[in-house]
């Protein structure tokens, strides 16, 4: 058995997941199960952890219910409630999980549901979430502040012996900003503006 388990089960006193002496009638192994739900293995285990999924666990196997999968897979293929938009049309280009992260960092709830003609899992968020996270998308990621023609004289006069603090000031940036401007991390080239 893992020995993280082991702890987890002797820390909490209970078994994350009921042992048993053999495996009840008609459940599946995990292949199985993944095929019944049309999912990926990663997904009944992770619900099976949480108590979404029925399982057992004979010895080193786990088998789960076959009935509790298809419940699972249906809550998640349901339709998106009114009000609640796909965080991938939403951000428009920008990072789904950062978006995801931050909304849920800040007290806004993310709801996935599946696609069912892709079964692809879909994060969604409430209108007036997406709306709080492109305020502060907006605010924060305006793009580049400097064009290449001033990168390159901040690497000039950085390579001059100018401090950090000085062209921080003159250009509007941070000192991390010109470090990385300096060493050649960003504006590496025109094509990047």
């Amino acid at each position: 058995m893992n020995a993280a388990l082991e702890r987890y089960e002797e820390m909490t006193g209970r078994a994350s997941i009921e042992r048993v002496s053999k495996r009840p009638r008609s459940w599946v192994g995990i292949y199985k199960a993944a095929e019944i739900g049309g999912v990926c293995l990663a997904f009944i285990w992770k619900r099976a952890q949480r108590g979404q999924i029925q399982a057992v666990r004979v010895g080193y196997t786990q088998f789960y219910e076959p009935e509790s999968i298809r419940r699972c897979v249906l809550e998640l293929r349901e339709r998106a409630v009114p009000g609640w938009v796909p965080l991938v049309d939403a951000c428009a280009g920008a990072d789904v999980t950062a978006a995801a992260g931050w909304l849920g960092r800040n007290g806004h709830e993310v709801r996935m549901y599946m696609r069912p003609e892709s079964k692809q899992r879909i994060l969604h968020a409430r209108e007036e979430s997406v709306a709080a996270w492109k305020t502060y998308h907006a605010t924060y990621s305006a793009g580049r502040k400097l064009t290449f023609a001033q990168a390159q004289d901040v690497r000039r006069r950085r390579a001059a012996g100018e401090t950090r603090a000085v062209l921080a000031e003159e250009f509007g940036v941070t000192e991390s900003a010109i470090y990385q401007i300096a060493s050649g991390r960003t504006y590496r080239s025109e094509a990047a503006d």
